[in-house]
């Protein structure tokens, strides 16, 4: 398993940047008629969101693999005799392995007040009687 190979961090920290330093010129040069409560506000929020797309970017481009072909678990074979043992486990042992509420089925009959979205309630009967 190898780690950022820093071609996407990098990618990620230039559109970053691109979208707070363009984003607050882009604001500055044509946003006069906004006022200027309204123009710090959006000049702050590209900033921000700018700033933040340059940290995730580089986070997740540094931290995620990027090549996971190296390693114990990515053998194909492997995971099939695992699958293999783990079925031939089960059938040896059965339920009783785990518990008896593993595998267990409820066989009791339904009756027909059971039925979903029916009351067992006459008309009439208050629901604390």
């Amino acid at each position: 398993m190898s780690f950022g190979g820093g071609r996407v961090a990098v990618a990620g920290i230039v559109g970053g940047f691109g979208i707070a330093v363009g984003g607050s010129a882009v604001l500055l040069g044509l946003g006069q008629s906004l006022g200027p409560a309204v123009l710090t506000v959006l000049v702050v929020l590209a900033l921000v969101g700018g700033g933040l797309v340059c940290l995730v970017s580089a986070f997740f481009g540094l931290v995620i693999p990027r090549h996971l072909g190296q390693g114990p678990w990515m053998d194909p074979e492997k995971w099939r005799r695992f699958a293999l043992e783990r079925r031939l486990w089960h059938e040896r042992h059965g339920a009783g392995a785990w518990g008896p509420w593993y595998g267990a089925r409820r066989e009791e009959p339904v009756g027909e007040g059971d039925a979903p979205g029916k009351s067992r309630r006459r008309r009439g009967e208050s629901v604390r009687s």
